[in-house]
């Protein structure tokens, strides 16, 4: 069980960049109590609990999602709570509220973003 300094603590987002090790990321997540940050169409993340997933575009900035990729998002993501998803790519306002109507219907999401 969490102390109440605990929870009043704001959760931190580290998304690595260049070459890590899963075990390496997990360690650090778990040692300094940080949420693993990813784009979940790269990889999953190492940490449990708070889902936080970014996406840079699949094909780049420019990259628009169709509404079966949102689809597969919601899909791939199912089992973080809560989860966080910012779109951070040219089309990132439609496609966040596009996520945010598919996701309601699903389940119940936190809500989608953007930048």
């Amino acid at each position: 069980m969490r102390s109440e300094s605990e929870e009043e603590r704001p959760e931190l987002v580290w998304e690595p960049r260049g070459e890590w090790k899963a075990e390496e990321v997990k360690e650090l997540c778990e040692e300094l109590g940080l949420v693993h940050g990813v784009d979940p169409f790269q990889q999953m993340p190492v940490s449990v609990g708070t889902g936080y997933f970014r996406l840079h575009g699949r094909s780049g900035y420019r990259h628009r999602y169709s509404n079966v990729e949102l689809e597969e998002l919601r899909a791939r993501t199912p089992a973080w709570s809560p989860r966080y998803v910012l779109f951070n790519n040219l089309s990132m306002w439609d496609d966040a509220q596009r996520f945010q109507k598919l996701a309601a219907r699903a389940s119940a999401w936190t809500g989608a973003v953007p930048t």
